[in-house]
């Protein structure tokens, strides 16, 4: 009797092991832009030799350097940026803007100084881009209409990509056209 009771305790110990294993696994897991079914053979290729990264981009998209709109429609400067506009997206009937920023010398920022740096409360989720690990901030309040943030650190640079939309967020609409676009994010230098 006792021999059986020491088998079920240890059976239950391994199983909890292995529940507590994987759980742990998908709970620390950083997501990524998921690479199987995205077609981006169409795309044109983007390379900024200053700011050091490389994309690829749907063909019927505006590329602006150094510019981007503002939620009145005016065109704006805006240094050290990649703003990226799409036609009207199918299914959400509005267009969106990417804008790729980058800076030097600022690196090693916790989630919490990433939030506070870009103005937010709301908790970041660990996030891969090209390789280089950051932080995103998906369906902030930021903005007219919100937006989703990421935060990359890639050697001396970062890098602050902010999703744009009126009336469509991320997770309810835009990720399914942002991740092409992220999934050929390549940082070159």
């Amino acid at each position: 009797m006792q021999k059986n009771n020491s088998i079920v305790i240890v059976v239950v110990i391994i199983v909890l092991g292995i529940v507590g294993y994987f759980g742990y696994k998908n709970l620390y897991t950083r997501p990524s832009v998921p690479q199987a079914a995205i077609v981006t053979s169409n795309f044109k290729t983007y390379t900024s030799t200053i700011a050091g990264y490389s994309m690829k981009y749907p063909e019927d998209y505006k590329l602006l350097e150094n510019q981007s709109y503002g939620v009145d429609g005016v065109m704006n400067n805006n240094p050290n940026t990649t703003t990226l506009i799409s036609p009207t997206l199918e299914n959400l009937k509005t267009n969106m803007q990417i804008g790729i920023h980058y800076e030097s010398g600022v690196g090693n920022l916790s989630e919490q100084a990433v939030a506070k740096k870009i103005g937010t409360t709301i908790t970041g989720k660990q996030y891969s881009i090209g390789g280089k690990n950051g932080y995103m901030f998906a369906d902030t309040p930021i903005g007219s209409s919100g937006s989703t943030i990421l935060y990359v650190e890639a050697g001396n640079k970062t890098f602050t990509i902010t999703v744009e939309s009126m009336g469509a967020g991320y997770t309810t609409g835009l990720q399914k056209y942002v991740d092409p676009i992220f999934s050929t994010f390549h940082v070159t230098k």
